[in-house]
């Protein structure tokens, strides 16, 4: 009989006979036997009992159909800033993230490498002194500073003083910034989300534009009035962060975005999910924006890491230029959703998140070409001027030198 595995778990089981009925053993004396084992994928959808749970189903492999690259383009070519060497560093996106913990320190680096990879330029890593040394190793891209230490801050004797100085150290950094993203890997202890709290309402009396996300919602969740009114904001909530969400400002898990956005009074909400819905009360459309464009079969962890870090450089971009925050979500959405596909047809089931953040870049350039500027020399000028320097200025290698 042909063994099959199924694609949500990993135990063999024969067609026609219970799984639990097949060990080890068995599979062994077949391997023996035949001297060969041929493996058959699962139907499409098979979940197993174990799996079951309310309100789940087997993710589908997407179909292949994708929409047109024009469509894609019309959604990101408005923000993406002209790469025409008249630029100086740090113009096309200062962005920092305010996350990662004594725990976590793969999600903000996500976060970051994401914004740089979608076109930022100066990327500020704030996070737990205890998570600094990981993240530096991970990156030199990544400009990393310690606003806490996570023994001060969880210490009833030094809580107060490293609240403040984790508000302040984030607070003057705030000038320089064109967006701040917040959440990722960020846990969450009480202290630290007083601090992130009061840094969110400074950010707000700036009009900063700020990207909340993951830890990030958890604080509004318990505090939602504080954000209410801020229209540079953009939340992105999962299915479980938006129920909660939900729940917390209008009392229903299961209410309407629309109804949700109109609660809190012009804050953009990314509503994830098999098909992303963005929306804003404020927003001159009458229903939610949606992005349904096929991505990746596989959800490894950090895929929302990288969505954030990808909202926040559009977004910034798109406010900068006085253009729509819902436009750049659902650019960003497009994007990243092209990106996970790439890695997907490369990695397949051993994709993971690093993989998707190498796609962002040829998945943009793909969308929006950067033009080669016309101030640069053609390369056969810039071939004649090397010859000459060279035969001009490097010593020979005649064997007539001394160490």
């Amino acid at each position: 009989q042909e063994v099959v595995f199924s694609p949500l778990e990993r135990k063999p089981m024969l067609r026609g006979v219970t799984p639990r009925r097949v060990g080890p053993r068995l599979l062994q004396s077949l391997v023996c036997l035949c001297g060969r084992l041929s493996l058959h994928p699962a139907p499409v959808g098979w979940a197993p009992s174990t799996m079951a749970r309310p309100g789940y189903s087997p993710a589908m492999v997407p179909p292949a159909t994708v929409p047109s690259t024009s469509a894609a383009l019309g959604s990101l070519v408005p923000f993406a800033p002209p790469l025409d060497g008249s630029g100086h560093k740090g113009q096309a996106g200062r962005v920092a993230v305010l996350g990662g913990s004594i725990d976590y320190s793969g999600a903000p680096y996500y976060a970051g490498m994401s914004a740089l990879r979608v076109g930022a330029e100066l990327l500020y890593l704030c996070t737990a002194e205890e998570a600094t040394g990981p993240i530096k190793t991970y990156s030199p891209e990544l400009m990393v500073s310690a606003v806490y230490k996570h023994s001060r801050i969880s210490s009833p004797e030094t809580r107060s003083e490293e609240v403040e100085r984790m508000v302040s150290a984030v607070e003057s950094l705030l000038p320089r910034l064109h967006v701040l993203c917040i959440g990722p890997g960020l846990g969450r202890d009480e202290a630290v989300l007083e601090a992130v709290g009061r840094i969110i309402q400074a950010a707000k009396s700036r009009d900063l534009p700020c990207v909340v996300d993951a830890d990030g919602l958890w604080l509004i969740t318990q505090r939602p009035d504080f954000i209410k009114g801020y229209k540079n904001l953009v939340l992105t909530p999962n299915l479980i962060e938006y129920k909660r969400l939900a729940k917390a400002v209008l009392g229903d898990e299961n209410a309407l975005l629309e109804d949700l956005c109109e609660a809190l009074d012009g804050v953009v909400v990314v509503q994830k999910g098999s098909i992303d819905r963005i929306f804003a009360s404020a927003a001159s459309i009458s229903s939610p924006l949606e992005v349904s464009e096929p991505g990746s079969p596989k959800r490894p962890g950090g895929l929302g890491d990288v969505l954030c870090g990808s909202i926040s450089v559009l977004v910034a971009w798109a406010i900068c230029r006085g253009a729509s925050p819902l436009e750049a979500c659902r650019a960003a959405c497009v994007l990243v959703r092209r990106a996970c596909r790439a890695a997907f047809e490369k990695h397949h089931r051993a994709m993971v998140a690093p993989d998707v953040i190498s796609e962002l870049g040829p998945c943009f350039q793909e969308l929006v070409p950067a033009p080669v500027s016309q101030v640069m020399p053609s390369p056969s000028e810039v071939q004649t001027n090397l010859t000459a320097f060279f035969h001009s200025a490097v010593p020979p290698l005649d064997g007539s030198g001394h160490k």
